[in-house]
């Protein structure tokens, strides 16, 4: 075999190798996005299903409510909301986007509940 073969077969050997590799990383990688994207499709049904209960932190009563097409949970007495990633960044982009509805949506929710003490 001629040494110009011998590079060749080596670069081709190590070509194979780094897209093995990366391959590996992509799959890791996407892995790892699909459990995130689990994880908060899970908090979304469970904020969905949820109808009543108490502050983890206070034992304060707390209640569901919709803003902007997502679930919050309120809780009056602490003057807290619990909302989820997904909300948060949803609220985010809307400020960024200045999407008037939703923010006049959370505007006008956190008016009402500061309203309502």
């Amino acid at each position: 075999m001629s040494t110009s073969a011998w590079d060749e077969m080596k670069r081709v050997r190590e070509d194979e190798y780094f897209v093995k590799e990366e391959n590996k990383s992509k799959q890791a990688l996407h892995d790892i996005l699909e459990g995130i994207e689990k994880r908060h499709k899970q908090t979304e049904e469970k904020f969905k299903s949820f109808t009543k209960g108490n502050n983890p932190i206070t034992g304060a009563p707390l209640f569901k409510a919709q803003v902007a097409g997502h679930y919050v949970l309120d809780c009056p007495a602490d003057d807290m909301l619990l909302v989820s990633q997904a909300t948060m960044l949803s609220l985010i982009e809307a400020l960024q986007n200045d999407d008037k509805k939703a923010i006049g949506a959370w505007k006008a929710f956190l008016q009402n509940q500061s309203n309502s003490e």
